[in-house]
C-alpha cells in the first residue's frame, strides 16, 4: 500500500527555508521555493487533490514563471478538474517552452486525441513513442493506438497495442483491453479471451468492462459454465454498477 502524503511537513519545510536564523546560510532562491511548492502539488494530485494542487502552483508559477515543468502539473490538475481545453492550453505551453520534454508531448497528444483533434495529436505522440530515453514511452504507442482506434484505423491500432503487450507485458492491460476489441470484432474469440484475460489482472483490475467483455467473448465460444461462472463474479466484484445488470441479463441468456 502508498504511503500516504503528508503535507504539513513540506510546508514546515518551507517555513523553515524562508526563515532567516543563526542556523540558515542564506535563504532560499526564488526558484528553489518554486520546486518545493511543485512537489508539495505533485503529491497533492497523487492523492486527487486538484483544487489544492491549483493553488500551490499558482505560488510556484509567480516565483518562477519559465519553468515547464509547472505547465505540464497544470495540465494534469486541469484535467483532473475535467478542464479539458485549460488542460490542453497548458500542455501546450509546456511543450513550447520544452520541446524536448517527453511526457509533455504524451500529455499532450493524449488530451488531443480526447478532444478528437487527431492530426495534431499523431506526431506528438509519434515522437513521445519513440524517445529511447524515455521510461513511459509505453504509455506515449498506448495513445498512440487508441487515436488509431477512434479514428478506425484498426490495423494501426493493433500493430501499436501489440508492440506495447509484447514489450513492457506488464504495463500492458490497457492495450490488452482494446486489441481484444479488435480481435473479438474480427472473430478471433480465442485470441481476445487471452486478451481480455490480461486487461483485467493487474493494474487494470478494476476494468470492469474486460470483465464483461471476458464473458461475452465465452459465451461467443460456447463455454456456458465459465460464461456463468465470470459472469456471477462480474456481480459480486461490481455490485450495483452497470456492469454487474448487464452481467445480470446475460446470465438469463444462458441459464
Amino acid at each position: 500500500m502508498r504511503p500516504r502524503f503528508h503535507v504539513s511537513s513540506f510546508i514546515l519545510l518551507i517555513a523553515a527555508l524562508g526563515c532567516s536564523s543563526a542556523q540558515t546560510k542564506k535563504d532560499p532562491t526564488p526558484i528553489e521555493r518554486a520546486k518545493l511548492l511543485t512537489d508539495i502539488a505533485s503529491a497533492a494530485l497523487g492523492e486527487g487533490d486538484a483544487t489544492g494542487a491549483l493553488g500551490y502552483l499558482e505560488q510556484a508559477e509567480d516565483l518562477d514563471p519559465k519553468s515547464p515543468g509547472i505547465q505540464y502539473l497544470f495540465a494534469l490538475a486541469y484535467y483532473q478538474k475535467k478542464e479539458l481545453d485549460l488542460a490542453i492550453g497548458a500542455a501546450r505551453k509546456a511543450v513550447s517552452m520544452a520541446p524536448k520534454f517527453t511526457d509533455a508531448k504524451n500529455t499532450l497528444g493524449k488530451l488531443l486525441v480526447e478532444k478528437g483533434q487527431y492530426v495534431e495529436a499523431e506526431p506528438l505522440l509519434r515522437e513521445a513513442a519513440s524517445d529511447l530515453k524515455n521510461p513511459n514511452a509505453y504509455m506515449a504507442r498506448t495513445n498512440l493506438g487508441m487515436l488509431y482506434f477512434k479514428s478506425g484505423k484498426k490495423d494501426l491500432a493493433k500493430a501499436e497495442f501489440t508492440r506495447v503487450i509484447n514489450e513492457t507485458p506488464q504495463n500492458s492491460c490497457v492495450s490488452a483491453f482494446f486489441r481484444g476489441q479488435i480481435l473479438f470484432e474480427q472473430g478471433l474469440f480465442e485470441k481476445s479471451l487471452k486478451d481480455f484475460h490480461l486487461a483485467g489482472r493487474g493494474y487494470c483490475g478494476n476494468l470492469r468492462e474486460a470483465h464483461l467483455f471476458e464473458a461475452r467473448t465465452l459465451m461467443e465460444l460456447g463455454r456456458k459454465d465459465q460464461a456463468r461462472a465470470k459472469l456471477i463474479e462480474i456481480q459480486k466484484l461490481f455490485t450495483n454498477s452497470s456492469e454487474a445488470e448487464e452481467a445480470a441479463g446475460l446470465l438469463r441468456q444462458i441459464q
